[in-house]
């Protein structure tokens, strides 16, 4: 399907690329390896998992830190922590224990998810990272939970619409004709964000995890073109206890950090003019900056 990114006043003709590493707050070591690739690599943007218990601790150690980097909220239904909400109000989506469904039953969360109950936890999960005193700059969702039901999506979006913020749309870049089977098609996602105007990069590039290297990754980003904003999704982090054992993919991350960090890519990208950007670049829901998909 064909992209366009439609923006007010002057089209800025440079390739757009917006770095954001998922799960900040998760851990520690996540937290300390996402700063460290802001301050040292190429990452300007992440998305907290609130609900993690350390992640109000990691927030007022990157407002202190790391300034810059865009902050927005990685939404969650997943990972067997306790929702910010009683049991009582989201007994949908939690367990006999009254915590969020383990991250491997995705498919039971998303069947058992009442709407309502999931706006709640959600709108929660926002307002702690405001009272955190952090301003979101946008919305995205652990583990793609979101895009992968209508109705869950729609909980996304109106959301969006309702802070006036931008959202991340996991659709495939053009030249890639597959896309994820796992979430819902390109063009579903496009008319409902386009029917709210809520703005979001052109597309996603993913496939940067296991086995990352420099080399790979340039070779993801050559599809880079003038005018395109587009964003990377990446989970750089330094491992933990913690991490190790909580999550299957631990060791991996630092790797990514080590690609996210080396000199060489960065050169790479000025070189090629690539304006490395965060979701701020979009404005907001309601803005002038829409990037959306180009009706067939």
């Amino acid at each position: 399907m064909p992209m366009e990114c439609v923006h007010s006043g002057k089209s800025n003709m440079r390739p757009g690329l917006i770095v954001n590493a998922d799960d900040y707050g998760f851990t520690p070591g996540v937290s300390a390896g996402i700063r460290f690739a802001h301050r040292s690599g190429i990452v300007t943007s992440t998305s907290v998992l609130i609900v993690a218990p350390s992640a109000r601790a990691d927030l007022r150690e990157v407002k202190e830190s790391c300034p810059s980097l865009g902050v927005g909220v990685h939404l969650t239904l997943s990972g067997g922590w306790r929702p910010l909400l009683r049991t009582a109000r989201v007994r949908s989506i939690t367990d006999r224990r009254g915590r969020l469904l383990s991250s491997g039953d995705l498919s039971a969360t998303i069947f058992r998810a009442k709407a309502k109950e999931v706006f709640a936890e959600w709108q929660s999960q926002i307002e702690a990272v405001i009272d955190a005193g952090v301003g979101p700059d946008h919305l995205d969702a652990h583990h793609h939970v979101a895009y992968r039901s209508l109705a869950l999506l729609e909980v996304l979006l109106e959301l969006a619409r309702h802070y006036d913020l931008p959202v991340r749309l996991p659709m495939p870049p053009p030249s890639d004709g597959g896309g994820d089977g796992s979430v819902l098609p390109p063009s579903c996602m496009v008319e409902l964000a386009a029917a709210r105007r809520i703005a979001h990069p052109q597309y996603a590039i993913t496939g940067f995890g296991r086995g990352a290297t420099s080399a790979g990754l340039i070779a993801l980003l050559e599809q880079l073109r003038a005018g395109d904003l587009a964003e990377l999704i990446c989970h750089p982090g330094r491992v933990d206890w913690k991490l190790r054992l909580k999550s299957s993919y631990a060791h991996p991350r630092e790797r990514e950090l080590a690609v996210l960090t080396d000199a060489r890519l960065k050169r790479w990208l000025d070189a090629r003019n690539v304006n490395l950007t965060s979701f701020r670049s979009l404005g907001g829901a309601s803005g002038h900056d829409v990037c959306q998909g180009a009706k067939p």
